[in-house]
């Protein structure tokens, strides 16, 4: 054992103080701007724990947007603000003034569009939700609420010990309707909407449906509506133009175009001007050759 003398002694204490001083942070401020780069969102409290965000396809148009997919959530990432603007925030600045919502998306309309493009033949779920240009799709198979819902819109079976699905038509539009009865009963319950829609049932239902097929694609929004019976809105009789008012309100418009404009009153000193210059000539008069 190498004998510790007081010079040794001395120079580990040194290295010690030095190895904390290196350790306290230092105050100032961030060593770039890249601290600053903070984004605002609204999403449900202390769920922000282990999250990611993933790009998938949007179920209605596919163009790929952002969403929190884990084991208990599927959101979708919805962008709010016009972006000419910042927030204020402590001692700091936060340059970007859009606000992120965490909008909750039921996971099965994310997996719709797949099961529909192979709804002829029965395959294992890894085969269906797959995507290669979008292969974040598959976090999808981890979620508990689309693992648990999965039977609502498709067949099951087992084979050789794997079991497979295949889309069911007829289940998918029943559980369109379910979805489209809770959101119509939850929008007539809040009492939010103008009188005007929650008055009317028709009204309602196509609001209703217009909400829910922004999660649908095209081809599914045609079979949904046929299966719901939504009417499309007619002509408003109270909307048309009488056109024979119209034609009165326009003879009566060319009748005031057609009267003559009354002269204004020439005032005294105009008309002495005129009596005055009776006889006179123009200075023009002198300048033109005479015939």
């Amino acid at each position: 054992m190498v004998r510790q003398t007081r010079a040794s002694a001395k120079s580990d204490s040194d290295v010690s103080d030095e190895s904390v001083i290196a350790d306290i942070p230092r105050k100032g401020p961030p060593p770039s701007d890249a601290s600053y780069e903070r984004k605002f969102v609204i999403v449900k409290e202390n769920s922000l724990t282990n999250s990611h965000l993933y790009l998938i396809r949007h179920p209605k148009n596919r163009t790929p947007c952002l969403y929190r997919v884990n084991e208990k959530y599927c959101e979708e990432v919805v962008t709010v603000g016009d972006g000419f603007r910042s927030w204020f925030y402590g001692d700091s600045v936060v340059s970007d003034g859009l606000i992120r919502l965490f909008s909750p998306v039921h996971p099965l309309f994310l997996a719709l569009p797949y099961f529909f493009d192979t709804k002829d033949v029965f395959k294992e779920l890894e085969e269906i939700v797959c995507d290669p240009e979008c292969p974040s799709i598959t976090t999808l198979l981890k979620n508990e609420q689309f693992l648990k819902n999965i039977d609502k819109i498709c067949d099951s079976k087992e084979v050789c010990d794997t079991k497979v699905f295949r889309f069911n038509e007829n289940l998918t539009l029943e559980w369109i309707a379910g979805r489209f009865r809770r959101l119509r009963d939850a929008l007539l319950e809040q009492g939010d909407l103008h009188k005007s829609i929650l008055s009317n049932s028709d009204v309602l239902d196509r609001y209703s449906f217009g909400l829910l097929s922004d999660y649908m694609s095209p081809d599914l929004t045609v079979l949904a509506k046929a299966h719901l019976s939504i009417q499309d809105p007619v002509n408003n009789e109270n909307e048309r133009v009488d056109m024979s008012m119209k034609r009165k309100a326009d003879e009566s418009f060319e009748e005031i175009v057609q009267k003559q404009v009354k002269k204004p009153k020439e005032s005294i000193v105009t008309k002495k001007l005129q009596q005055a210059s009776k006889g006179t000539k123009s200075i023009s008069h002198f300048f033109t050759k005479k015939a």
